[in-house]
Order: C-alpha cells, then structure tokens, then sequence
C-alpha cells in the first residue's frame, strides 16, 4: 500500500459539483478517479463486492450494499441513487444504470472509510463526499434491519453468471 497515494489530495479538476437536497450545491468525485486512486494505492490488490440490493420503486431509489477489501481490511456501506424516469411518460428508463449508480456511491463510501484506517491524519480530505441527510443515515441501519435489502444468496439475479 502507498499511504503518500491516499494521502495525496484530488487536484480541483477532479472536483465536480451537482444540484443535491435543498437547492445546495454539493462537491464530489467521479468514481473512476476513486478507482484510480485505489488501483494506484494498492498495486491493483483490491476487491469491490455488491452484497445485496434493493429497487424502491414507490420511493423512486434504489439501494446497494457494498464491501471494499484490501490488505485483509474491509469495509462496508450503503449507496443510493434515484431512479431515472422519462420526462413525457414517466417510465422507468434503465434500473441497471440506477444500480450501477448506487453502487458507485456505495464504493466511494467506503473507500473513505478504507483510506482512514491506513492513514493516521484525519485532516486530508481523501474522497471529497457530499454530506448525507440526517435522515438518510438514520434510515440506511432502518432499512437493513427490516430486512428491505436483498441479499446476494436471496436474489437470482444477483447470483446470475449472465
């Protein structure tokens, strides 16, 4: 592991912001720049595994729960993401994307969580995150003890080789 790697703050190019809750304007990183930054850090020695996932289609958000592993260290999180839906007919537009999405946010979650167990300074920003409502970390425990998360071993399509 190069801890100088993680340690190294995102150049400003790298900062990208988006509209979030509340019309506030939230910092954040592409995932493929995380992706870098851990392939780099670890010699490419990593893994990344969706453990389960859930399709709130009433709520418009789906939900992933991923682990990060690394160095026999690793660390889990929940990602979301809201549903796309056509403008005109309101369908759903692609859940695979939306998954992918959630699944994205899960690994930045927890590649911030993974770097501050190898870095011993709490004052470099390693993976800028937008903040999360307080409602929405209250409810991401909420939604895995009522059992709303599909597990991989529960969900076929998640087992599928295809």
């Amino acid at each position: 592991m190069n801890r100088d790697i993680l340690e190294k703050p995102f150049p400003p190019e790298h900062i990208k912001q988006r509209e979030g809750t509340f019309g506030r304007v939230l910092d954040y990183i592409e995932g493929h720049h995380i992706i870098h930054r851990l392939n780099d850090a670890f010699d490419s020695l990593w893994s990344f595994e969706i453990m389960g996932y859930q399709v709130l289609e009433e709520q418009d958000e789906v939900i992933v729960l991923g682990k990060l592993s690394a160095e026999g260290i690793w660390k889990s999180q929940f990602g979301s993401s809201r549903i796309k839906r056509a403008k005109e007919t309101v369908a759903i537009i692609s859940i695979a994307a939306d998954l992918k999405a959630a699944a994205t946010d899960s690994l930045k979650k927890c590649a911030t969580m993974l770097a501050e167990v190898f870095t011993s300074t709490t004052e470099t920003v390693l993976f800028e995150m937008p903040r999360m409502e307080a409602t929405e970390i209250a409810a991401a425990p909420v939604r895995a003890r009522l059992g709303i998360l599909t597990t991989q071993a529960d969900c076929p399509t998640a087992n599928s080789t295809t």
